[in-house]
């Protein structure tokens, strides 16, 4: 089910220039310790506190709630916990990490594992303190833990930048058309075949589209509707387990997201009187636009504005970020977005990005790097729930650059 509405757009999109392989061709990144201390945008946080939360006693969860209202407390390992760890087994785990990923021209050693340990200057680990304490083998498990999900978080943040590093300017802007992977032939509807209503209601949507005179839908679970500024229709969401539609049909967040900026368009015709808007979903992996930046980041949404001879293009990724740092890769897009624009240099394209944040303000889990709201915000995180009437309106003027009119 697919209908294409806008042709001929001559819009730009994002990819890695035919025939470039990191892998294969780029250089062989190594784990190795950072040469100095890291500023602490760049360090790797884990907070130990919400895993507490769930293996503990009621009585230790209820010492942490505590302790998580006031300020977290910030451990390091000293050489004495590294003499208890398995040094073998952290190496085997990274190695079996590595083939996961895939990561085949990624180089790993024993020693640089140790020697990554015995330095804190990469990291900050917030756990109580008395989880560092020997008071029994049992300890040591936890510790190895620990050290693992530091060194698999350090490990793909290296390996990630050396990629970025080395595909950067292997990238390229290229025409969007009716042929690319992000459009798609057909969605696969799965209902009961008992359920004769689901059927006929169907059978309706599937007309409608080969007739080209789609109207909005809602039935057991399956609302289908459309934006007209989207770049195919109709757009479907589900709810429930009545009803199953491949590729993935939008979540709350992404139907909300839609939802919201439609009804900013078709309010604000003043606004949009000398700008043309067009929204796409992002498909994932293999199909839609990624970045390297962030473990294979696929933003949710690719937002186009034309205005004064220009493409402002927006990737727009609504989420939850409850339990994301600040630090977190896919927050601090919006930084590696404009240097990706300065990289390819053509004055007439403007990238930004954007989190829309489906987390209310006040439930994010302060992991002691937890900024403003306002803070958040300059750093083009939007919160979808506490400014519903007016986040919309927030990213345009953050875009364009000129105030717009509220609903």
């Amino acid at each position: 089910m697919k209908n294409y509405n806008k042709k001929d757009l001559k819009l730009k999109g994002l990819r890695l220039k035919a025939g470039i392989d990191f892998k294969k061709q780029g250089p062989k990144p190594e784990l190795v310790s950072p040469e100095g201390h890291l500023p602490s945008h760049d360090k790797v946080l884990v907070n130990w506190y919400p895993k507490l939360q769930i293996q503990d006693s009621r009585k230790k969860a209820s010492s942490v709630r505590e302790s998580h209202s006031t300020e977290l407390n910030r451990e390091t390992f000293s050489s004495y916990h590294i003499a208890f760890m398995d040094l073998d087994y952290l190496y085997f785990e990274m190695q079996k990490f590595k083939n996961e990923r895939s990561w085949h021209n990624l180089r790993l050693s024993k020693e640089e594992i140790a020697r990554l340990l015995t330095n804190d200057y990469w990291y900050e680990l917030e756990i109580p303190k008395e989880e560092l304490e020997f008071d029994s083998f049992d300890k040591v498990k936890k510790w190895e833990e620990i050290a693992l999900v530091l060194l698999k978080k350090y490990c793909e943040k290296q390996y990630l930048l050396s990629k970025k590093k080395w595909e950067g300017p292997n990238m390229e802007y290229y025409k969007i058309t009716e042929k690319d992977n992000n459009f798609f032939s057909e969605y696969k509807v799965s209902v009961d075949s008992n359920d004769e209503s689901m059927v006929v209601k169907l059978k309706q949507l599937k007309d409608s589209l080969k007739k080209n005179k789609l109207f909005d839908l809602e039935f057991g679970g399956l609302e289908s509707f459309s934006f007209s500024q989207h770049l195919y229709q109709p757009l479907l969401t589900v709810e429930g387990e009545a009803v199953k539609v491949t590729p993935v049909p939008l979540n709350e967040g992404e139907y909300n997201f839609i939802q919201d900026l439609k009804l900013y368009y078709e309010n604000n015709e003043d606004f949009f009187k000398d700008k043309q808007l067009y929204l796409l979903r992002n498909q994932s992996k293999g199909k839609g636009i990624g970045f390297f930046e962030a473990g294979g980041f696929y933003p949710d949404f690719i937002l186009w504005i034309l205005h004064d001879d220009k493409q402002f293009i927006t990737f727009a990724d609504p989420k939850g970020i409850r339990n994301h740092s600040i630090t977190d890769f896919k927050l601090q897009f919006y930084k590696h977005i404009k240097e990706l624009e300065q990289q390819l240099n053509d004055k007439d394209v403007i990238l930004y990005a954007f989190t829309i944040s489906n987390t209310y303000y006040e439930d994010l889990i302060d992991t002691g790097l937890k900024l403003s709201k306002e803070q958040m915000e300059e750093q083009n995180i939007l919160f979808q729930k506490d400014d519903k009437e007016v986040y919309i309106r927030k990213m345009l003027e953050s875009i364009i650059g000129e105030k717009a009119v509220g609903l």
